[in-house]
């Protein structure tokens, strides 16, 4: 269950953040979150579809990853004192912290699964 939520939830960010990379005329060398972006939406998707027996931990590292770039983003409005304009980017850096953590925590093993 918690794997397909990760998996779920690592379509749901990287997608409209790609999109947004697209839309807002990110496409740039230049601008400061296209190549962290670009790595965050390659390593959610990628690892999203991976086998369930490397996906959980390459989906750990992955929203690590997510985690630490959206959070650099908020930290952005804070300085430009916009934070009420990066809300969704507020809870989208929460939930990849939250899954990061969670993924990262031990679960049962395949053979306590079958029991």
């Amino acid at each position: 269950m918690i794997l397909a939520v990760a998996r779920a939830l690592a379509f749901a960010v990287s997608l409209p953040t790609f999109a947004l990379l697209i839309a807002a005329d990110h496409w740039r060398l230049d601008h400061l979150f296209f190549v962290p972006d670009l790595i965050l939406c390659a390593a959610l998707v990628v690892s999203a579809v991976l086998p369930r027996r490397i996906a959980r931990p390459a989906l750990a590292v992955s929203f690590g990853f997510a985690a630490g770039v959206i959070t650099t983003a908020v930290f952005s409005y804070v300085a430009r004192e916009a934070i009420d304009e990066g809300l969704l980017t507020v809870l989208t850096a929460l939930a990849c912290a939250a899954a990061a953590i969670t993924l990262a925590r031990p679960g049962p093993t395949e053979r306590e699964v079958r029991a």
